[in-house]
């Protein structure tokens, strides 16, 4: 968990960040006065390509804009792109930019972005540029 506090609609809350079954990394927005789940913020979706260091941003539904908080807040980049989830909706993979010190977030060569999109056809209808 970070230490930095952040406020989410009013809420105080930390950032946890964890990992998936597969490895993957989750975030997680805790309530800081709780020390409660306030919020999941990340999406696993196992079939999309994703390099060490990036997640998939769930924007939708109850976390509608979340993705643009996180931005707001430095805690992810801008997306790189766009994939279509299981549900047909757009899903930002965005870099995490916090959580390196925790150690969280494995280092991976510079060109192990590059690889993981080049396995997905540019046509597919599941990868959307930015």
């Amino acid at each position: 968990m970070t230490n930095a506090i952040y406020t989410h609609e009013g809420t105080d809350v930390t950032v946890k960040l964890g990992n998936y079954k597969n490895g993957r990394l989750t975030i997680q927005l805790m309530e800081k006065s709780l020390n409660l789940p306030y919020c999941r913020v990340s999406i696993n979706l196992a079939d999309a390509p994703c390099p060490d260091g990036y997640a998939y941003i769930k924007n939708y539904s109850e976390n509608a804009g979340m993705d643009n908080w996180l931005i707001q807040n430095g805690i992810v980049s801008r997306p790189v792109q766009y994939v279509t989830d299981f549900n047909g909706q757009l899903v930002p993979l965005v870099k995490v930019l916090i959580g390196e010190k925790q150690g969280h977030l494995r280092k991976a060569p510079r060109a192990s972005f590059r690889r993981a999109v080049d396995t997905i056809s540019p046509a597919s209808p599941f990868v959307l540029p930015v």
